[in-house]
């Protein structure tokens, strides 16, 4: 395609336009943006390559389903980078299925000679696919050992908590202590399948001092909000002063996807980030409460005010943008916020609530 064209070109500013239009094509055709971003992967270009596993990371973070056919494409093509192949089968653990066509290229993944790398990521696929009390013992196996060993030990033992639950518990709290970060995100990956001990779990896991260990606790939180929207809702508010800023803004993102399905349940603890959080956490609170409401435009109009009235230009742009939302729900307030925020002196804020009430 033309984007995977340009996403070699030799001008920088035309590459970083390339990947402009991918992500936003990905936010319309998640599938589309996947494929563009499959056939760059044969680009003779190294730069190009890089650039396309990461935007294929960006692309299946977003919308890991809608792109599972073209991840599954990716991870089967021996002929495609490594890096490349063990991202896709990173993100295809995220969909709620695997397709028993992946079974032939899973399976010669996982034999002893094949690359390590990709070993670990293929096996927690493969374990899907066959019995589960074999899982319990090929988790049991890899229990101990050096790091790699342990870090598939726990990746399987994640596999076994969508199926037992109770069986992984003990073997999943044990890694959350373990001095390798590896091990420590797949351990992570498999909190978000245990109801009971779950929540307290993802929070320690938030509070862990590698990135990644985070962002996979952050997702299992968000798994478990499915069935416990409130209790994880409650968590999340009450952890987001501890850990680190960088962090802040996943979270409020997180609580806005739990405001979809509950919305009184976040309420709290938004406004509480709101009111004590800096501009970058404001800001992501206001996107939030945008996302609420358009379920709930009621409870979340007075505090898109106060964001409309904020000292910070972002955080008034975000509450500009969802206008259109609370026109039915809080009709008064919204024309208030209208005619502050058409008449604002700065142009962004004044094109976002003009693009909101259409």
């Amino acid at each position: 395609s033309i984007l995977s064209v340009a996403l070699a070109d030799k001008d920088a500013s035309f590459r970083r336009l390339a990947e402009t239009s991918l992500l936003d094509l990905a936010g319309r055709s998640p599938a589309a943006a996947a494929d563009a971003v499959r056939l760059a992967l044969w680009s003779t270009d190294g730069m190009a390559r890089r650039t396309a596993v990461g935007l294929l990371d960006q692309i299946a973070v977003r919308a890991p389903a809608e792109a599972a056919t073209v991840l599954a494409q990716i991870a089967s093509d021996e002929r495609a980078p490594e890096e490349a192949r063990v991202s896709a089968l990173s993100f295809l653990r995220r969909t709620n299925s695997i397709s028993e066509e992946l079974r032939p290229m899973l399976e010669k993944a996982v034999m002893p000679d094949a690359s390590p790398r990709l070993r670990t990521a293929a096996l927690p696929l493969y374990a899907r696919l066959i019995d589960p009390t074999k899982v319990a013992e090929l988790a049991a196996a890899a229990t101990k050992g050096p790091p790699a060993g342990r870090a598939t030990g726990a990746a399987l033992w994640s596999v076994v908590a969508i199926k037992q639950p109770d069986l992984a518990t003990k073997p999943l709290k044990v890694f959350l202590y373990d001095p390798s970060p590896e091990v420590r995100v797949e351990a992570a990956h498999g909190y978000g399948y245990l109801k009971r001990e779950g929540p307290e779990l993802a929070r320690k896991t938030l509070l862990d001092p590698n990135q990644d260990v985070q962002t996979a606790g952050l997702d299992s939180a968000l798994r478990l909000a499915i069935a416990q929207p409130v209790v994880l809702a409650e968590m999340l508010g009450k952890v987001i002063s501890n850990v680190r800023p960088g962090l802040r803004r996943h979270i409020v993102e997180g609580l806005g996807e739990i405001g979809i399905i509950k919305p009184a349940a976040v309420m709290p603890a938004l406004v509480r980030a709101f009111k004590n959080g800096d501009p970058a956490t404001r800001t992501s609170c206001a996107r939030a409460l945008c996302v609420v409401a358009v379920k709930s435009p009621a409870a979340a109009s007075p505090y898109l005010r106060l964001a409309a009235r904020d000292t910070n230009r972002e955080v008034r742009t975000e509450a500009a943008s969802c206008l259109g939302s609370l026109t039915e729900g809080d009709p008064k307030g919204a024309a208030k916020m209208a005619v502050e925020l058409t008449s604002s002196d700065e142009a962004s804020v004044r094109a976002a609530a003009a693009v909101s009430l259409g």
